[in-house]
């Protein structure tokens, strides 16, 4: 748990999303690859709600996203930090129970799952937002797969206009802090809020 919002898929090579800070509530890591879930922070939004992230972090398969991504040579975590960084916590993996997952979205209000948005990879991460998006339709989260060109993408990322799950790539040299301040700065550079 990170600042009191359930985690929900935290990875070195797999979706990670995590509540760390209100815009951002997801962060997936897939060897570098980082999912970011734009309007988690809005009240009125289903990723708003810790079940539903929580029941995401059961279904999403980090072996199966590392063997897309990296052909399986990413060692899945369940860290927003790869374990391999300096200072990094080494969190245990969750296993993938989509009976537990399903009976969250129930208690979450989602039994039949619910229209989850855009899910905007950066161009060399159109496959692993395929497996994704195919590994949250189990749960009934429907995703749309935006494609952008990477221009596009980054103009809207700069500008802050971009909604639903993004799915970047990132990798900065340093430590578990010098990942994460980019995110949880509020003028850090990956920040969206």
């Amino acid at each position: 748990r990170l600042g009191g919002r359930g985690c929900l898929v935290e990875t070195d090579n797999v979706l990670v999303p995590a509540g760390l800070v209100e815009r951002v509530t997801t962060r997936l890591h897939t060897a570098g690859v980082e999912a970011m879930l734009f309007d988690g922070g809005k009240p009125d939004s289903p990723w708003a709600n810790a079940k539903v992230r929580e029941a995401v972090n059961l279904v999403l398969d980090r072996q199966a996203l590392s063997d897309i991504d990296t052909q399986g040579a990413s060692i899945p975590t369940a860290s927003l930090v790869p374990p391999s960084l300096e200072y990094a916590w080494k969190a245990p993996v969750p296993k993938v129970d989509i009976a537990r997952a399903k009976k969250l979205m129930a208690e979450a209000g989602f039994a039949n799952g619910f229209d989850g948005g855009n899910l905007v990879p950066l161009a060399p991460c159109s496959r692993l937002a395929e497996g994704v998006a195919a590994m949250l339709s189990q749960i009934n989260i429907k995703m749309n797969i935006q494609k952008l060109e990477r221009s596009v993408f980054l103009q809207r990322l700069a500008a802050k206009n971009l909604t639903g799950v993004c799915v970047c790539l990132e990798g900065p040299a340093g430590n578990a802090s010098t990942r994460i301040a980019r995110h949880a700065y509020s003028k850090g550079p990956s920040s969206y809020w």
